[in-house]
């Protein structure tokens, strides 16, 4: 539960606590032949990860009530939006951004449910948890190896694309589509 330390010095009004839900469908990739464990994965449909900010205590089951909903997720290739996107959504028609009004598509970061669960833990605890995260632990130095890795990639690969574009980068940024070996490692 965060208790207002989503502001500095704790300020924030409301008692708020995340929930993160994902569904993201992958499939193994294996040589043909091969049925030992895939060491790599495919994206193989959806990838969508929900985070819900809540007022209330579930602990003490107090009454929850949302206040916030966004979704950082992967496109498919006929995606109208930017690839990596955070996509705000409404649940009901009658709501600001209703559902069937699938914009804005935010262009984001790639977000594994992993990377989520840091972002808005770094959200809800904006001073606690910068000192943890920024402790010279070894899974700390682990995490930190896996992340900039993917992120250092993504950031070259974008502005690659910027860089290439005779007409304008915000929208060849939105249409791009990266190769399938973005994250891979390279030998």
């Amino acid at each position: 539960m965060s208790t207002g330390e989503y502001m500095p010095d704790a300020r924030g009004e409301l008692h708020v606590h995340a929930v993160i839900t994902y569904i993201w469908q992958l499939r193994p990739v294996r040589v043909k032949g091969n049925n030992r464990a895939a060491k790599r994965v495919e994206l193989a449909g959806k990838a969508s990860t929900c985070i819900r900010l809540l007022e209330g205590d579930p602990v003490a089951n107090s009454q929850e009530s949302e206040v916030a909903m966004w979704r950082m997720e992967v496109a498919d290739d006929s995606s109208p939006g930017s690839y990596f996107h955070v996509q705000i959504l409404g649940r009901e028609e009658d709501e600001k951004f209703p559902h069937s009004l699938d914009v804005p598509r935010l262009p984001g970061a790639l977000v594994s449910p992993f990377a989520c669960a840091e972002f808005i833990l770094a959200e809800l605890f904006q001073e606690r948890w910068s000192a943890h995260a920024d402790r010279d632990f070894q899974d700390v130095r682990d995490w930190r190896t896996v992340q900039a890795r993917r992120l250092r990639r993504q950031l070259n690969w974008h502005l690659e694309e910027i860089e290439r574009t005779a007409g304008s980068p915000w929208s060849s940024w939105k249409r791009a589509k990266p190769p399938s070996t973005l994250f891979l490692k390279q030998p």
